[in-house]
């Protein structure tokens, strides 16, 4: 029998057991028997070290009234997907299957529409110096594969004559990604996407 928790135990001290799966120490005296604990109804179980876990649980009338409140949030669920009880799993996982499907082609559409207005969404230059520069920001729920995406596709339609500096930002759910791309006359010129995005990336925060 093991001591756990960091528990204070006293000279004499009581082990508890469940069967023969399971011998424990206790600090108290809680019951005469396990039979007295009734319901046993497991909440949670986590790690709380190597090897170790706690499984923490409610017992008795705790034990019924949680179980009561899960069969009205059970209830709840099942009138609103329309669905008795015993279905909720394959309904609800048709519902995610479908609301997955939806938000896919919902980027398709979004990627497809911005694609077709790349200047639209580069917006104005900017002459600063030699260069020939473009700051954009992405629709919202833009993702960092789309910036790469995007602005690759940008860096084919601006001047290639020229030094050109792409400056591209995309925020997808409060995660924002930026990327600086340079063509080819930029880059003989000296100009480094890196560091241009060091002196930008203090500004996002």
């Amino acid at each position: 029998a093991m001591a756990l928790f960091g528990e204070k135990y006293g000279d004499r001290v009581r082990v508890v057991s469940v069967g023969d799966w399971t011998r424990e120490l206790c600090g108290g005296t809680h019951t005469s028997r396990s039979g007295q604990l009734g319901v046993v109804k497991f909440v949670s179980e986590a790690s709380i070290g190597s090897g170790v876990r706690r499984v923490e649980a409610l017992v008795g009338a705790d034990a019924y009234r949680h179980l009561a409140r899960e069969h009205l949030l059970l209830n709840e669920v099942s009138q609103l997907v329309k669905a008795r009880p015993e279905e909720l799993s394959d309904r609800v996982g048709g519902l995610l299957e479908r609301l997955k499907e939806a938000e896919a082609t919902i980027a398709k559409f979004r990627k497809a529409a911005m694609m077709a207005n790349i200047d639209g969404v580069i917006g104005t230059r900017h002459d600063i110096g030699d260069a020939r520069v473009w700051t954009y920001t992405l629709p919202e729920g833009s993702t960092a594969a789309d910036l790469r995406e995007f602005t690759a596709a940008a860096l084919q339609m601006v001047s290639k004559d020229h030094p050109v500096i792409l400056v591209g930002a995309a925020v997808d759910s409060g995660k924002v990604s930026v990327l600086v791309s340079v063509n080819d006359v930029a880059r003989a010129a000296g100009y480094s996407a890196r560091q241009i995005l060091a002196v930008a990336l203090p500004h996002v925060g």
